[in-house]
């Protein structure tokens, strides 16, 4: 009864980790060796890497791209040391964006015996958050150019307004330096 139990339940997992099937699921033990991993890992690596890896392989020698093997090792040292995270990167030579959200595996007492790992194609996000930041640059800058211009018109309506003022100043000038003869004049002639 117990195993057809733990069959049962191994069926059930396996069917959640396969479940999704945009993220990337695996975990390791604390020799870089696979514990468990979905189909959309088993597919990527065998895709990337032309391996076939299976339960038991080491991650580091399945990664057969020698540039590569030092940042995955680092990362998953980061994990084995205790550090969970969460980040971003670029696959090198590529315009692939991987979200990575690694974990901590422990045993009843707390200690480290692994980690699990869940990684996200987010391509397609990264292009459109890219989009989006263009596109607010260009509105930013558009409001900036817009405000620039209201300063000048600004500046240019003052100085239409002081050059108003002068006309009707020198208009009021004449008008009474032009009345005063005439009114002379017109009550000589008168």
């Amino acid at each position: 009864r117990i195993e057809a139990e733990l069959a049962e339940t191994n069926i059930l997992m396996k069917a959640l980790i396969d479940s999704p099937k945009d993220i990337v699921i695996f975990s390791l033990d604390s020799n870089y060796c696979y514990t468990t991993f979905n189909k959309a890992h088993y597919n990527e690596m065998k895709k990337v890497y032309g391996s076939e890896i299976k339960i038991g392989t080491n991650m580091l020698e399945a990664v057969n791209v020698p540039e590569i093997i030092p940042i995955v090792q680092q990362n998953l040292d980061r994990v084995l040391s205790g550090d969970a995270f969460s980040e971003v990167q670029q696959q090198p030579n590529t315009d692939i964006f991987y979200e990575f959200n690694w974990g901590l595996v422990r045993n009843e007492d707390g200690k480290i015996i692994g980690l699990s790992a869940f990684i996200r194609n987010i391509t397609d996000r990264k292009k459109l958050e890219d989009e989006l930041k263009a596109r607010v640059e260009e509105q930013e800058q558009a409001q900036s150019a817009t405000l620039n211009m209201m300063e000048d018109l600004d500046q240019e309506k003052a100085i239409a307004e002081e050059a108003t003022k002068a006309k009707s100043d020198f208009l009021a000038n004449m008008s009474h330096e032009i009345r005063t003869p005439m009114n002379a004049i017109m009550g000589m002639t008168h």
